[in-house]
């Protein structure tokens, strides 16, 4: 018997559990996730870390901030990705 492993990355744990749940998504919802950013501060933030990770002088704790960052950026993509799904027209 072949047992299926799933990845444990967060933006697809996510995407799998959205799935579960995007035939239940309301017009409202939808347009709720299609309406999420990043706080301001937060877009500075990334940045100043993406020009300090281009010059090459980005240290140990502000590399793993820099992935959190995509992380969630990618993240907050995959909700509106899905909302966008919910909002089309079916077949």
């Amino acid at each position: 018997m072949s047992v299926a492993i799933l990845s444990t990355n967060q933006s697809e744990i996510l995407t799998r559990a959205i799935d579960e749940h995007s035939a239940e998504l309301s017009p409202e919802a939808a347009k709720f996730l299609l309406s999420l950013k990043l706080a301001a501060c937060d877009v500075s933030r990334m940045n100043e870390l993406a020009e300090k990770s281009r010059s090459g002088t980005l240290d140990e704790q502000e590399a793993h901030d820099i992935d959190e960052y995509r992380r969630s950026s990618r993240m907050v993509d995959i909700l509106k990705l899905k909302a966008r799904q919910a909002l089309q027209p079916g077949p």
